[in-house]
Order: C-alpha cells, then sequence, then structure tokens
C-alpha cells in the first residue's frame, strides 16, 4: 500500500470518507441461467463414462445427437474405478439437490429410462443427461536443489498429482425430443505435494471440488437461485446530522426508516447524496420501479455519473425479476 502522509488533510479525509461507505447485504432470488420451455418436472439420469459410445437420434423434428437415449448405465470391468465414482457423484450431486426443489419436481430416473428405452412417454418436462469425455491424471515429480548449512548440495524430491475432466451435458425437451442446452466444460485441479507417492490422494479427491462447483453451476442453470448483493450507499460530506443519523439507521438495519429520512432529506433540501441512498435502499426493499422511477429523476436533474450506473443496475435487477416472475409463475 502506498504511503498517505504526502496526501493533502483534505485529501486524505476524502479518501477514508469513501472507504467507509455503508453497503446493505442482500439476498435476491435470481431466474435459472436456461429458458427450460415452463418445464414443473426434470429427472437426471446418470452420468456416463469416458467409454460408453454416444448414440444419436435424427428425425423430421431436428433432433440432435441425444446421449444414451436408450441405454442404462452400465459399469464395466475395465472402467477407471476413479472415474465411476466421479460420475456417480455428479448425479448424485444434482439428484440430491433436486431432491427439495420448490420450483421442479425430481422424477426417478429408472422410469425416465425405462420409458426412453421401450419408446413409450416420458414421465418427465426435461431430463438431464451428460457423459465424461475426458478423465486423465498425471503424477508430476518435482526436484528440488537445496544447500545445507555445511555447503553440502542435495536434492529433494516431492510429487504431486494433477486430474483433467471435461463433462459434456444436455437437457432434452421430452416433448419435442429436442435439446434445450447442450454445453462442455473442462475442470482441472492439482493435488499438494507429497515427499511419497503413495501419499498421494485418489483421483476422485483431487476433483472433487471442481465436480461439487460444477453441480453447483448447473443447478444455476435449471432452476432459480439465491444470491447475496451488496449495495453500496453514498458518504455524506457535508456534515449533515441528519444524513448521519439516516445513515446510522442503515448501518444498523433499519432500512425502511433509513429510506424514508432520506426521502425527508431529499425532499426538503433537493440533496443529491439523500436522494441517492433513498432510491438504493428502495432497490433493498424490491421496491425496484419506485427505485427506477427515483434514480431517473435524480439522473434528469443532476446528470451525474453515479446516478446513471445506478440506473443501470436498477434496470438490471427489473428485467431479472420479470425474467423469475415468468419462470416461476404457474
Amino acid at each position: 500500500m502506498k504511503k498517505l502522509f504526502g496526501l493533502p488533510l483534505v485529501a486524505l479525509a476524502a479518501l477514508l470518507a469513501a472507504g467507509c461507505a455503508t453497503t446493505v447485504p442482500v439476498t435476491v432470488t435470481r431466474p435459472a441461467e436456461l429458458d427450460l420451455r415452463g418445464a414443473k418436472s426434470i429427472s437426471v439420469l446418470p452420468f456416463r463414462l469416458t467409454t460408453a459410445k454416444d448414440e444419436s437420434n435424427n428425425d423430421n423434428k431436428g433432433t440432435t445427437i441425444i446421449i444414451d437415449i436408450g441405454r442404462f448405465f452400465e459399469s464395466l470391468a475395465g472402467d477407471n474405478p476413479e472415474e465411476v465414482r466421479a460420475a456417480n457423484f455428479l448425479t448424485d450431486q444434482l439428484t440430491q439437490k433436486l431432491t427439495n426443489s420448490q420450483y421442479v419436481q425430481l422424477v426417478n430416473s429408472t422410469a425416465v429410462q425405462a420409458a426412453l428405452k421401450n419408446g413409450t412417454a416420458v414421465p418427465a418436462d426435461v431430463y438431464l443427461t451428460g457423459k465424461f469425455t475426458l478423465f486423465d491424471s498425471q503424477v508430476e515429480t518435482i526436484h528440488r536443489d537445496k544447500t545445507d548449512s555445511d555447503g553440502n548440495k542435495y536434492t529433494e524430491v516431492y510429487y504431486r498429482k494433477s486430474v483433467a475432466v471435461s463433462v459434456t451435458y444436455q437437457i432434452i425437451d421430452t416433448k419435442t425430443n429436442q435439446i434445450i442446452a447442450y454445453k462442455s466444460t473442462d475442470l482441472k485441479n492439482i493435488s499438494d505435494e507429497k515427499e511419497y507417492g503413495r501419499e498421494l490422494p485418489k483421483d476422485f479427491d483431487v476433483i472433487r471440488p471442481d465436480l461439487e462447483r460444477l453441480s453447483d453451476q448447473i443447478m444455476k442453470e435449471i432452476q432459480p437461485f439465491k444470491e447475496l448483493v451488496y449495495i453500496s450507499l453514498m458518504p455524506d460530506k457535508t456534515k449533515d446530522p441528519d444524513m448521519k443519523v439516516a445513515d446510522d439507521m442503515a448501518k444498523n438495519g433499519l432500512i425502511s426508516q433509513s429510506e424514508e429520512k432520506f426521502m425527508s432529506i431529499y425532499t426538503e433540501k433537493n440533496s443529491f447524496v439523500a436522494g441517492y441512498n433513498a432510491a438504493k435502499l428502495l432497490q433493498a426493499q424490491g421496491e425496484l420501479y419506485k427505485a427506477r422511477d427515483l434514480m431517473q429523476k435524480l439522473v434528469s436533474s443532476f446528470g451525474d455519473k453515479n446516478a446513471m450506473t445506478a440506473l443501470n443496475n436498477i434496470e438490471y435487477e427489473i428485467a431479472q425479476a420479470e425474467k423469475l416472475k415468468k419462470q416461476t409463475s404457474k
């Protein structure tokens, strides 16, 4: 960090004040990243291994490649047990997270696979299926030259393992048998260094954190999710005691009271900062359209770049809220 002693006192005070802006944490519900076409039920088919063969199912509806549309998940004698663990883990993670979903009903994968195999109606609106297209691990030997206290040179040897995985997954609309989404992702992780190769973790244990993150990402794609957002208020530089009262209210979690106080100051004194903070606190309470209207007035009256940026942010939040409403409407 650069020294602050050379700064003029006024500049230093402004810098410190900027670093003390009040922030309000707000948990918002985000819409699913993918459009599942109003699906109310979903099934997760077992993720398959790199050794599995793909099948295609082309018809006049424009259906493209479907991964294992009519075959049950099978482990062969020659399959890598660590890859089997990884595939089962990813399948189980998604299944468990969807079990208590308030947005979609989870349908047993066995029933869906049986319907696909027999050519009967699939008992789910959509199903997710995927495959590992790469599962590879490498052990690296690291040599480090050292010198002891007597000046003698020696070499220390360490070992570490890297695991690389590629996963392809897709979501199928059962009514049209068409792919709603088709995605591929590459994962890689490296273990800590060990003095002995036998101390290295198993392949699955190395890549497990990345598989957990992938399951979280897939969940964000297929159903709404919670996100913590921090809304920053603008610090007051006028030393107005009323502004301090309003700011303290926000710091203490009295969001509605703080918003009303800032709005009162804005109305009485035409204070840009008070109006800005009132709009941001309206946003924090989910009053997005009121927040937009007020921020638009501030942009028109003051032409401030901060207000313009905040207005764009509120517009984004409105778009997200409308998308969520569309996804969750019955």
